[in-house]
């Protein structure tokens, strides 16, 4: 399983858009359906670190595997991380949003972010329900469109795991 995991790529211009937002000062988090294990060997193969990441927990015990939803929402089902939970955590602090996803999971979410990076079927779903939001298809048009933002308000920069993989 680990070389599966390790086979995974990550979107080319990830990197650079990390690197923006970290010389901005700015707080980038993931937050993901998926679990805690192989998030974090794909964010250490690339050497990236420094990311708070909102995701599900699977650990490893001789009797079998712990599965631990701690950022699920008790009133809703539906999700093992609820990215509106997430997000409702940083707006609780004045902080603005930015929250950039690509699956429907992604849309409770976006209801209540600042700015919304949208990319298929989020994007659909943006379009349908009147969701201002950025369409991109990848790190480069986000960071090219980061580069005309005014900054003088404290922002946090949410991302779903997903969006910065790539398929081959």
């Amino acid at each position: 399983m680990n070389e599966l995991i390790l086979e995974q790529k990550i979107d080319p211009d990830f990197k650079n858009f990390f690197k923006f937002i970290k010389n901005k000062d700015i707080k980038l988090a993931i937050v993901s359906d998926g679990f805690d294990f192989y998030i974090n060997k794909i964010l250490k193969k690339y050497d990236i670190c420094d990311i708070e990441c909102y995701c599900n927990k699977m650990e490893y015990h001789p009797d079998g595997l712990k599965i631990k939803f701690t950022y699920q929402n008790p009133r809703c089902d539906i999700c093992g991380c609820c990215k509106s939970m997430v997000v409702n955590k940083y707006l609780s602090k004045n902080k603005k949003v930015v929250f950039i996803g690509d699956s429907y999971g992604d849309s409770y979410a976006v209801r209540i972010s600042d700015v919304v990076f949208a990319k298929d079927k989020l994007s659909k779903f943006c379009k349908k329900n009147d969701i201002t939001h950025v369409e991109y298809n990848n790190f480069a048009d986000i960071l090219s469109h980061l580069k005309k933002m005014d900054f003088s308000d404290r922002f946090e920069f949410i991302n779903n795991r997903k969006c910065i993989m790539i398929d081959e």
